[in-house]
């Protein structure tokens, strides 16, 4: 009798034992259903990355484009007088000081393509182009334009601005 009980005990476990464990289809199907799972997430974070490349860019582009502008602006409005070469694309800006003396500033793009005044400082980087216009010498009307250059030849993704002021001479 107890033979018996011990026979049943072995055959309840080797039912045990034979049934632990996964099939291979069961294995196969959970391995695809994680692989869908983790390439949707890799998708969403590397759109994530990109969103985030581009707003970046543009707001880098939009602060150093609004400085340069600013700053231009800021000289102009103290000038006695501008003159704009026939390009349009440079700017030099006369204005006096308490000696009587008359000063120059400069506003042009490098040969690097870097919007820079007089003293080479530089107000803009990757400027695409720059104008100056004027109707009566005191108004000078200008426009920036700036790309970030961060596309690649498959996929021409640049942001792109364009920032133009009009400032009338105080003096």
């Amino acid at each position: 009798m107890r033979l018996k009980r011990v026979g049943r005990a072995l055959r309840g476990l080797q039912g045990a034992r034979g049934r632990r464990g996964f099939t291979l289809p069961e294995v196969v199907v959970t391995m695809a259903a994680l692989t869908v799972i983790v390439l949707a997430a890799s998708v969403s974070y590397v759109g994530t990355l990109k969103s985030w490349d581009g707003t970046s860019s543009m707001t880098r582009l939009q602060r150093e484009s609004s400085l340069a502008v600013e700053t231009m602006s800021r000289v102009l409005r103290g000038a006695e007088s501008v003159v704009i070469n026939v390009e349009g694309d440079s700017l030099r800006v006369y204005y006096e000081t308490a000696a009587g003396d008359s000063l120059a500033d400069i506003f042009h793009i490098n040969d690097d393509g870097q919007l820079v005044d007089s003293a080479g400082f530089v107000l803009s980087s990757s400027v695409d182009s720059l104008s100056f216009s004027t109707v009566d010498g005191k108004t000078v009307n200008m426009e920036l334009a700036v790309t970030d250059g961060m596309g690649t030849e498959q996929c021409s993704d640049d942001q792109a601005l364009l920032m133009s002021s009009t400032v009338v001479c105080r003096n």
